[in-house]
């Protein structure tokens, strides 16, 4: 991991900083699990103990226009991570609009852009009001005319997990959730995600009358599609 740390951060830095994002956009190693390990994280912070000229110069070229270009491995929109986390709120709020389609894209870098700020927002280790947060952008997901089909697996994992319970009731996230798979963009996917991850009674401490009605129209779409509940 240190040595593709050193040679990814090697490549990025024999660039500038305005090269960098189109450099990671073709960047797309067969691997999954490298593809996801945060590499381009940890190369960007390696480059910054040197040079936090080039760090600051690469944070202002995160446009919309370099994250979702149509055709990019998504690694940019990873990368956004880092910044937001410490505390840039323009590219947290081009990431939030970015998932809600409003920049166009592929359905790659949509959707990525989607559980990447669900992912953070919900994960703000200082901000007692992330499960609020994080409820109200997966619900203005939902809402959004633009945002497609293949954010639904998100919404499904999210919605369905207590970091979008605000206050740890389930109740708004479930709403969201039985309304997200009344619309035929999110249906399929969604039911896919609850019926392979979740168990038929639920997460734990859920609104039980709301699952058990999300729960019979995942069971319809399984049925529909003649999938196979895991373990059998």
């Amino acid at each position: 991991m240190q040595s593709a740390c050193r040679l990814i951060g090697s490549a990025l830095y024999a660039r500038p900083p305005k090269e960098a994002l189109a450099y990671l956009g073709a960047y797309n190693p067969p691997c999954q699990e490298v593809r996801e390990t945060g590499l381009q994280i940890m190369a960007v912070e390696a480059i910054g103990l040197v040079d936090r000229k080039w760090v600051a110069d690469l944070e202002r070229s995160m446009t919309s226009g370099a994250l979702f270009t149509g055709d990019s491995s998504t690694q940019g929109i990873l990368l956004a991570e880092l910044f937001i986390r410490n505390g840039n709120g323009a590219i947290a709020n081009i990431l939030e609009k970015g998932g809600r389609g409003e920049y166009g894209g592929s359905k790659e870098e949509i959707c990525r852009a989607a559980s990447t700020s669900l992912f953070v927002i919900s994960s703000g280790q200082w901000d007692a009001n992330r499960t609020d947060n994080a409820w109200v952008y997966a619900d203005s997901l939902v809402r959004s005319p633009t945002t497609p089909p293949s954010v639904g697996n998100a919404l499904g994992a999210f919605l369905a997990s207590k970091q979008t319970w605000p206050g740890g009731d389930s109740t708004a996230a479930m709403s969201t959730l039985s309304q997200a798979m009344d619309d035929p963009r999110f249906t399929k996917s969604i039911a896919a995600t609850l019926f392979f991850m979740q168990k038929p009674a639920g997460p734990d401490g859920c609104n039980k009358v709301l699952w058990d009605e999300i729960y019979a129209k995942v069971q319809a779409v399984a049925a529909k599609n003649g999938w196979e509940a895991p373990g059998k």
